[in-house]
């Protein structure tokens, strides 16, 4: 069963995604079951904030766009009945050019499609 309700003030930096007939525990689960799944590892929590990162930064600093590298920060949040989901990207990409941000907001386009199933 399909929980995605809809989509708000989503852009290439945030993805702003609304659920319901979930906890919050069970969609911050199944969320970091789609983080792990897509190769993400959990980098730390800072206040309520998941941070997830994939790949591997100095090798992105030294090569560039030739390595890929990731990181978003997950924030889930109730609202009345609802929980929302927003993930923000916490890298520009830029130490891979403009070859490495556009990698960074395919990333993005591609976590939100994934989140749509949830």
């Amino acid at each position: 069963m399909a929980h995605f309700l809809k989509e708000e003030n989503t852009s290439k930096d945030i993805i702003r995604y609304r659920y319901s007939g979930l906890t919050k525990q069970q969609l911050e689960d199944q969320l970091q079951e789609m983080f792990f799944a897509s190769g993400y590892k959990e980098a730390g929590i800072v206040n309520n904030r998941t941070i997830y990162e994939k790949g591997d930064r100095t090798m992105r600093i030294l090569f560039g766009a030739f390595v890929k590298y990731y990181k978003f920060v997950l924030l889930v949040e109730v609202d009345n009945e609802d929980v929302i989901a927003n993930v923000m990207r916490a890298t520009s990409g830029m130490s891979g050019g403009i070859i490495g941000r556009d990698q960074v907001t395919g990333e993005v386009i591609h976590l939100g499609q994934l989140m749509k199933q949830i």
